[in-house]
């Protein structure tokens, strides 16, 4: 579960071992130890936190279990509190700490007497309560954790997301009341609503996302991914310049996963290097054999803002070029505004060494981020590439008839080549060329195929194009 990552301290008082010591020693005491107070304070330390002296999961499970196995009507809240980490960078771990502890003993005081709050790990705290109302608690309970927290001359701020589960939605025992909950949470991160009850699709959506992180390692070590290419033809005369590498994933139980869907999903499992790295060495060995065939075309790879912020980056493709023996000027990396946007400085750092190395940089949809004019002429760019939301209303809207022709103005400007994106019909393709756009791309002039297909088609489309 995601969560703030403030490191937990174990506190020692009247000189006992750290708590991951109590409980070696209590599996060495006796069934009646000599002193039930010793026994009482080791009971103590393995069923609270010592940061902030709740309970902890172990206890939260076993009144959890008690409630469900009596019947008692109950309800889960999962509050997921961030900000912590930041005060730590800021201000110090002892501020942090200050947070946790402060936060506990507000969600305590908010919280019925007959109530139970646990501290998981990090902002994770979670409230087994019996209230009919569990909606106006969250709220009650959102409201006092927001309230600023003076700390020394300064206030410390934090926001939450809650996730409410009833023990009527959610039959079982405290695992499945607690996997409920932090799917809640999720949504309401998500959706920025602060707080959001629990449903069945919630757990579904859980549930596909965790299957999804599984079967991609599987498919990344075993096989299971595939490159599919999208050709880029000159304006005017069609020619095959370049084509665009696209990563597809046929899963045997799943089947096709669209990269919308698992690219989010291996930047958050820390996976997307090995991804990424996987379509480099399989697109530049395909290039390769373009390359063989007499193709005097390019490579065009995407990357994440995940890649573009690595600082293993450069070694990765430096790393695949040489094993390839591809031209690195054959190769064009491309790159969302967004991605650039995450930290301009860096990025900017990165595509200059890329460039350093005789590959290409193309911006990718350009026109739907927040790039200013300024940054766009101090990256080191070679193409921009037009966003296929301004392609498709050209033909009968105005507004991005003008937007387009403005961005090729722009990019004539900076010395910039221009590739206009899904391209579907010839009126398009006609606009598009009066516009003076550089390259064409889309179905228009051919859909995605698998690598042997493309290599069949390039090889006879560029055997009868005149030289």
């Amino acid at each position: 579960m995601p969560s703030n990552h403030v490191q937990d301290m174990a506190t020692t008082p009247c000189g006992l071992p750290p708590l991951g010591d109590v409980a070696a020693l209590l599996n060495r005491l006796p069934a009646q130890p000599p002193c039930p107070q010793l026994r009482a304070v080791l009971d103590y330390h393995l069923s609270h936190d010592p940061q902030t002296g709740l309970p902890n999961l172990d206890f939260l499970v076993q009144r959890i279990d008690a409630s469900l196995q009596a019947g008692i009507p109950c309800s889960l809240l999962f509050l997921e509190i961030a900000g912590i980490d930041e005060i730590g960078e800021y201000h110090g771990l002892a501020a942090a700490l200050f947070a946790l502890r402060s936060m506990a003993e507000r969600i305590r005081n908010t919280i019925g007497h007959d109530d139970v709050v646990a501290r998981i790990h990090g902002g994770i705290y979670l409230a087994l309560v019996f209230d009919a109302e569990p909606q106006r608690l969250a709220i009650r309970l959102k409201n006092c954790i927001t309230r600023p927290l003076p700390w020394q001359v300064d206030m410390l701020h934090l926001t939450t997301a809650i996730g409410i589960v009833r023990s009527s939605d959610c039959p079982g025992a405290a695992e499945g009341l607690i996997r409920a909950g932090y799917a809640a949470a999720q949504s309401s991160l998500q959706h920025g609503k602060g707080i959001c009850h629990f449903t069945a699709a919630q757990a579904r959506q859980i549930e596909r996302r965790y299957q999804l992180g599984a079967r991609l390692h599987t498919a990344l070590e075993q096989g299971g991914l595939s490159l599919y290419f999208q050709a880029e033809v000159r304006a005017g005369d069609g020619r095959l310049q370049a084509a665009e590498a696209l990563l597809r994933w046929h899963d045997p139980v799943l089947g096709e996963v669209s990269p919308a869907e698992f690219i989010p999903i291996a930047e958050h499992n820390g996976l997307i290097a090995g991804l990424s790295t996987w379509v480099i060495h399989h697109a530049l060995a395909e290039l390769k054999k373009w390359q063989h065939a007499g193709l005097d075309i390019k490579m065009a790879i995407n990357l994440s803002a995940c890649d573009l912020h690595d600082i293993t980056l450069l070694g990765r493709i430096q790393a695949a070029l040489h094993a390839s023996g591809v031209d690195p000027t054959r190769l064009v990396i491309e790159l969302t505004e967004s991605a650039v946007m995450r930290n301009p400085l860096f990025a900017a750092r990165q595509l200059a060494a890329l460039r350093a190395l005789g590959v290409a940089i193309s911006l990718d949809d350009f026109g739907t981020g927040f790039s200013s004019f300024s940054l766009l002429r101090q990256l080191p760019l070679d193409t921009l590439k037009i966003d296929r939301s301004f392609i498709t209303d050209i033909a009968g809207d105005d507004c991005a008839a003008a937007i387009v022709r403005t961005i090729i103005s722009l990019a004539r400007t900076l010395r910039l080549k221009t590739v206009a994106e899904g391209v579907e019909t010839a009126a398009q393709a006609s606009l598009l060329t009066a516009s003076r756009v550089d390259l064409l791309q889309g179905y228009f002039f051919g859909k995605p195929l698998a690598a042997a297909d493309f290599l069949r088609h390039a090889v006879a489309v560029c055997g009868n194009e005149p030289t």
